[in-house]
């Protein structure tokens, strides 16, 4: 017992400092959501114990996972329409780096804003989301907070042009990923 107190006491301030330092590298960042979408999104992540910036990465996961409905090529970005009389609200995310770049990475590729995507996200996936987390106990690991547990941006040249390859997640032969 006091040998338990004796590593507490002695990792707790690097146990903080680890905290303090994981917190200082998010990216704080905000998208414009209808009230109804923001109140939906706090109802939502209070439901599945989760805070919103987290069920906000789900959101989009979800989008990913289908991501052939979205890809847009050669288009403006479309943003969502204005309805006369709608209230917008600020929706404030915490987010690490990879989820950012995960995120601006799909309104590049699908053409389409945040706000819009995160949008279309609560409007398709958020039932399923809550009803993953209540069918779900933690022990068997059925729910997974971050589906793509890494971001990689490789650069390539052939011949005279050079080449980025995105990768959401590790494609199973690893070594392509270089080459």
């Amino acid at each position: 017992m006091v040998l338990i107190f004796l590593l507490f006491f002695l990792f707790h301030p690097f146990i903080q400092y680890y905290q303090h330092q994981e917190a200082l590298m998010r990216i704080h960042t905000t998208i414009n959501a209808n009230a109804k979408i923001k109140i939906k999104l706090e109802l939502a992540a209070e439901a599945i114990q989760r805070d919103v910036s987290t069920l906000v990465v789900m959101l989009f996961n979800r989008i990913i996972n289908e991501h052939g409905k979205y890809l847009r090529y050669g288009d403006a970005v479309k943003y969502q329409k204005k309805i006369q009389g709608d209230e917008w609200k600020r929706v404030h995310l915490f987010l690490n780096p990879r989820d950012y770049e995960f995120i601006f990475d799909m309104r590049k590729l699908f053409k389409q804003s945040a706000s819009l995507l995160l949008s279309t996200a609560v409007q398709h996936y958020l039932d399923k989301i809550i009803e993953t987390f209540q069918n779900s106990t933690f022990e068997n690991n059925s729910i997974d907070n971050y589906q793509l547990q890494c971001h990689i941006l490789s650069r390539i040249y052939v011949k005279n042009a050079i080449c980025w390859k995105t990768y959401w997640g590790l494609p199973k032969h690893k070594e392509h990923i270089f080459t």
